[in-house]
């Protein structure tokens, strides 16, 4: 049983009323906390917490000795990331909001605040001036760049270890700069230059001294570098034929080694521990199918305790189960038997952990774990309104695509099952790096609770199943990636699952896209399509959207999506809408500025030109996916309607083709 820690002052937690359905509004609101985090010596926790439609941060004193305090960095603006850089210390980055569907888009500013909202402070950043976070925030001085914090520093709490970047025209071309940043003034002091040009990686120390980084020469090649306070030039560490992927988890208490996230030498991403000195790497955790995601370690910078992998269902590997750290986090997970429990954060001398444990029922409580009680206290819930018991399960599914490709994906069915029921395909946003995973989601459990069946799979391209399955959605947004929805779609026909002729696509961002495509490119599969912020005129969005207004964001259209007009043209839906046989339903902002409102324009007049109906729903205001909850819940009413009437209880029984084909 769930039970209340603290009274948080800003908080009151309603009883769970068991009804079905679940009230639409219930899906509607937002989560009430995330990325929870304590201070090094226990006395304050952290949350990021919604403000309006934007994120900031609660502070809670546990000892009760201080009142709490938010922290409110302007409209439209949220943080992203925080660390405390002492016991009573915060530093936090923001990002510029677009969107419910998207994340927020980092400044590369840094703020910092007392735990008790006192001395906040614009420490770095473009802009230099007064902005307000709760309480007035003292300037600094302007910096033509960006920064992103590198690591705090237990032995220096008035300082932290940045990388800056300064604002060129060609982003590829900037030397990044690795800087001590006073957390008090934002007075910085220049520590080293990056070897190689473009965005790089640091890692420092505890004393701070950089000693490692990692990015791409001038060829796209994956390359390190160590140095040491011996030889504090760089040197190279290693330098592949390729690009791959190499994400740092900090060095062991000696500083011999660096510990990586890498898929240098392996099919998919592992832990390794590489020499510093030689270069030599052992590999301490790896899986079969499936990258290495997240590392836990033990308090203070200790050693790796346990490898998270996402996988069909999340699990980790304890690299000793044998040591006190390792039999902990076992026990962790048979305590909390039937969900993960993801230790997030810890006191300096680990005496109490922050744990967040979720499932594919519950979205997600976090926990205060006593290390020398073994008891760990109920903090709060993500979406603690939420009753596990209403809430479907996900089960984990594996088929192989046409051409023998193995994809991974989640088949949710309403609460009691059944064989046969309506299906809503939801592809994912993003796409490259994203991926579905085990866990509870707004979207599956909604159409589940409402008497679908819901079907969501991990395309190519998505994230967590290697560099080789995501580079392979490079240029196939129309093809390869589509022919993989359309083969799980069919898959889950053949099991039974699913009726032949009452099949849905529904998505958002890439997902409308998907949507969209795959009813043109099978127009028998699919009865009708739901279009959510979505793109389906790529030369378009080259030119509306913020993603081209950057050199790196048209790098990334080229990239991943197409390098010539001619290409995006071929791949839009807009030019294949004479295909279609789906119901429709177009939902978009009107400020939407990732994937414009022009795109639902283009596709709507497509749509009239050839005098095919659809139903359309614009507000006005909101962005990249809503945020407001009534306009959210408004949305979700339209959703829930389009597909009673198309593949519902209100379907009529005949196939759909409202164009009259």
């Amino acid at each position: 049983m769930k039970t209340t820690f603290f009274l948080f002052f800003v908080l009151a937690f309603p009883a769970v009323v068991h009804a079905a359905p679940v009230p639409l509004s219930d899906f509607a609101r937002t989560d009430s906390f995330d990325d929870v985090q304590i201070s090094p010596n226990g006395r304050y926790l952290a949350m990021r917490m919604p403000i309006g439609k934007d994120f900031g941060i609660a502070i809670v004193d546990l000892s009760g000795k201080t009142r709490g305090t938010k922290v409110n960095v302007g409209a439209d603006r949220s943080v992203v990331d925080y660390q405390w850089a002492s016991d009573d210390r915060l530093v936090f980055s923001i990002g510029e909001n677009f969107g419910f569907a998207d994340a927020p888009w980092m400044t590369g500013e840094l703020f910092a605040i007392n735990a008790d909202g006192k001395a906040g402070r614009y420490i770095y950043g473009f802009r230099g001036s007064t902005i307000e976070i709760g309480t007035r925030i003292g300037t600094a001085t302007q910096s033509n760049g960006s920064a992103y914090l590198v690591r705090t520093l237990p032995d220096d709490p008035g300082h932290v270890i940045i990388a800056a970047y300064d604002f060129v025209a060609n982003a590829d071309r900037v030397r990044a700069v690795a800087m001590k940043l006073d957390v008090f003034n934002g007075k910085r002091e220049p520590l080293v230059s990056a070897p190689i040009t473009g965005g790089v990686q640091f890692v420092a120390d505890r004393q701070g001294f950089v000693r490692f980084v990692v990015g791409e020469d001038d060829k796209g090649y994956t390359v390190t570098y160590a140095r040491s306070p011996d030889h504090p030039d760089w040197r190279v560490l290693g330098r592949g034929e390729k690009k791959f992927t190499v994400l740092p988890e900090g060095f062991s208490n000696d500083d011999r080694y660096v510990f990586l996230l890498s898929d240098e030498k392996t099919p998919l991403q592992c832990l390794i521990r590489e020499d510093l000195q030689t270069g030599e790497q052992q590999q301490l955790s790896c899986d079969a199918n499936f990258d290495a995601e997240r590392v836990v370690r033990a308090a203070d910078d200790g050693d790796p305790v346990g490898v998270l992998y996402r996988g069909d269902r999340p699990r980790f590997d304890v690299l000793d189960p044998g040591s006190p750290d390792g039999h902990t986090l076992e026990a962790l997970q048979t305590a909390f038997a039937g969900s993960i429990a993801i230790p997030v954060s810890s006191t300096r001398d680990g005496s109490r952990t922050v744990v967040e444990v979720y499932s594919d029922k519950d979205p997600g409580d976090f926990y205060l774990f006593d290390n020398k009680t073994k008891h760990a206290d109920f903090l709060v819930g993500a979406r603690q309104w939420i009753d596990p018991r209403q809430m479907a399960a996900r089960q984990p599914i594996s088929l192989k695509a046409r051409d023998g490709t193995v994809l991974h994906g989640y088949l949710t069915l309403p609460i009691g099952g059944g064989k046969h029921l309506p299906l809503v395909v939801v592809p994912h946003g993003g796409p490259f790096g994203i991926a579905d995973h085990w866990r509870w989601d707004e979207d599956a459990q909604l159409l589940a609770n409402h008497g679908y069946a819901v079907l969501q799979i991990n395309f190519r391209g998505s994230g967590g199943f290697g560099s080789a399955f995501e580079n392979a959605g490079r240029h196939g947004w129309d093809s390869v990636m589509i022919d993989d929805i359309v083969d799980a779609t069919h898959w889950a026909v053949n099991q039974g699952d699913a009726d032949a002729q009452r099949v849905c696509i529904y998505g958002a961002s890439y997902g409308g896209y998907a949507a969209l495509m795959s009813a043109e490119r099978a127009p028998d599969l699919y009865r009708c399509a739901v279009g959510y912020a979505g793109v389906y005129d790529l030369p378009k969005l080259a030119d509306d959207s913020d993603i081209g207004e950057t050199s790196s964001g048209e790098g990334f259209i080229a990239e991943f999506i197409g390098d010539n007009r001619a290409d995006l043209t071929a791949a839009s839906p807009v030019e294949h809408v004479d295909k279609l046989k789906a119901a429709l339903l177009i939902v978009h902002g009107t400020a939407d500025k990732r994937a414009p409102f022009s795109q639902a324009e283009s596709l709507r007049d497509a749509l009239d030109k050839r005098h095919y109906p659809y139903e359309w729903m614009a507000v006005t205001g909101e962005g990249h996916g809503f945020y407001k909850p009534e306009d959210r819940q408004a949305f979700f009413a339209k959703l829930i309607g389009f597909l009673d009437h198309n593949i519902g209880p209100d379907a009529p029984a005949a196939t759909a083709d409202p164009g009259g084909q």
